[in-house]
């Protein structure tokens, strides 16, 4: 089954989804880490994690109590899924659980067995491909179908209209796409449906065509224009850095740049992804609160289709508002990331990155 920082993640984006906030107000993504951590079995040692107070534990203590005693077991008890074949073993253990036994025999109410059904069902959180047919907006939310090529087989789409719209894709009958998300059951209705959380065009043609068609509507509105980049000031101090904490950019970011007292405040979030884009916005609504010099958003090279969450629409527009000066450095072959392009500063490299911060210092000195 998943693991639990999976877990917590998935949980925090579905609650954020439906009260229409960012991601850190429902939990900061340092909490999450913590948590993960500390594996907190009391309200006292939940509430000890920095950004969770009685206010905050009132609202999620304890659900967040309740994932930490179902997924926080040793790794003995508790193997993590690396592929979709331990997902589904994992699935069938768990709805193995509620099946009755010849010794005993436990009777369900409907609503107790339903939702027995959907917390199995919660922990298979898988991607998913096929072709869009029949889609209908209504309400808050957009429903369609995801029909198999091969064999017509046809799974039932529910998704919230705000995480669509992250995405930035119109959607058209015949599209292929790649989902990610969880089943459910509408105890209301019985009906069977596929919650998405995350869309994406599948093949590098298609996320051309989507790149190009954004980067032309972007540069008549005059977002990349040359007179709207902004200096940097001469002596930069307080920077806030956004990338993963996973990978190598970091540390050859940290490790370039100068010893002149700057103070970095660091937010980690992925960079590759359609997943990427929710967290990219939550870092950067969150830097938007601090009183900065500068944003830094950094990560390695990749292809078209890797590099989706820096040619978001949302994540640029962040950018082109942010109120200081932004370098975007993102390693690249061909076409420019959008959010290079909006950005104040586009180096190709974190060191390059560090140069700029590093210059006015260095001829002070």
């Amino acid at each position: 089954m998943p693991n639990l920082r999976n877990i917590l993640h998935a949980w925090r984006e579905n609650e954020a989804s439906k009260k229409g906030v960012e991601l850190f107000r429902i939990l900061p993504t340092s909490a999450i880490d913590d948590i993960v951590r500390a594996m907190p079995k009391s309200k006292d040692e939940l509430t000890a994690i920095k950004g969770i107070k009685d206010a905050k534990f009132a609202q999620y203590g304890q659900a967040i109590l309740l994932m930490v005693s179902e997924h926080g077991g040793s790794a003995s008890a508790k193997t993590v899924a690396r592929d979709e074949g331990d997902q589904m073993h994992g699935i069938g253990e768990s709805l193995a659980g509620i099946a009755t036994t010849p010794d005993e025999r436990t009777i369900f109410s409907v609503s107790t067995y339903l939702d027995e059904v959907n917390r199995a069902l919660f922990r298979l959180r898988a991607p998913v491909k096929g072709e869009v047919i029949g889609v209908k907006f209504q309400g808050n939310a957009v429903y369609f179908s995801l029909r198999d090529a091969k064999d017509a087989s046809t799974l039932s789409v529910f998704m919230w209209l705000r995480d669509f719209e992250l995405a930035g894709i119109e959607l058209a009958d015949g599209l292929e796409v790649i989902l990610v998300g969880r089943s459910e059951i509408y105890k209301p209705s019985g009906r069977y449906k596929f919650r998405a959380e995350t869309i994406e065009l599948v093949g590098e043609g298609a996320w051309k065509k989507a790149y190009d068609a954004l980067k032309k509507k972007l540069a008549e509105e005059g977002l990349f224009d040359a007179d709207r980049k902004r200096p940097l000031v001469k002596y930069p101090r307080r920077i806030g850095l956004i990338t993963s904490r996973q990978g190598a950019v970091i540390h050859d970011f940290l490790n370039n740049l100068g010893r002149y007292g700057y103070k970095v405040t660091f937010h980690d979030s992925r960079v590759e992804g359609a997943t990427a884009v929710k967290e990219i916005l939550e870092a950067i609504a969150y830097l938007q609160t601090l009183k900065l010099d500068a944003l830094v958003l950094v990560r390695g090279g990749g292809s078209l289709e890797s590099l989706q969450a820096f040619n978001n629409e949302h994540v640029v527009r962040a950018l082109a508002e942010f109120p200081v000066p932004t370098i975007c450095a993102i390693g690249h072959d061909k076409d420019v990331p959008l959010a290079q392009l909006v950005a104040d500063f586009a180096p190709s490299t974190p060191t390059a990155t560090t140069a700029i911060f590093n210059a006015g210092w260095d001829a002070l000195i």
